[in-house]
């Protein structure tokens, strides 16, 4: 994971080789994360998905923002978590979440071909066999614009 660059970097002070690169950098231009909800919620409760979607993006975009805050707030939460190591590790994953596709498109928004991209390397990985289109996957107008 790309955010753990703080841990290889103890590794490497403490004399091991370790090397690091994110995603991004190899040429995977797919979705790294994602919200998972059914088809049945997402007709029932369209409002409560849509008000979801909006305050994780929300919240990451103001973690993103003030990333000794959200450190912080974690740490409390989880107190036997290293709050220096916290914050490392989420300005190491949001560095690498600000990809050209991110600046481009903003974070949250998909695109046909990016989903397609997201599910050919996963059936690749995983050796999926069934055929699998972004329309199973993804239903637009969710995510706040």
């Amino acid at each position: 994971m790309d955010a753990d660059r703080p841990a290889v970097g103890k590794a490497a002070a403490a004399g091991k080789q370790v090397q690091f690169a994110a995603f991004g950098n190899w040429g995977y231009d797919v979705f790294g994360l994602f919200l998972v909800t059914s088809p049945d919620r997402i007709a029932q409760s369209p409002a409560e998905v849509k008000a979801f979607a909006a305050a994780t993006v929300k919240s990451v975009k103001y973690a993103m923002a003030n990333p000794e805050e959200a450190a912080k707030s974690m740490a409390a939460q989880n107190p036997a978590m290293d709050p220096d190591l916290i914050l490392a590790q989420w300005r190491a994953a949001s560095d690498t979440m600000q990809t050209a596709y991110v600046k481009q498109h903003g974070y949250g928004a998909a695109t046909q071909d990016r989903l397609q991209r997201t599910i050919d390397l996963a059936r690749t990985a995983l050796k999926i066999e069934a055929t699998v289109t972004p329309d199973q996957l993804y239903a637009p107008g969710l995510m706040p614009s």
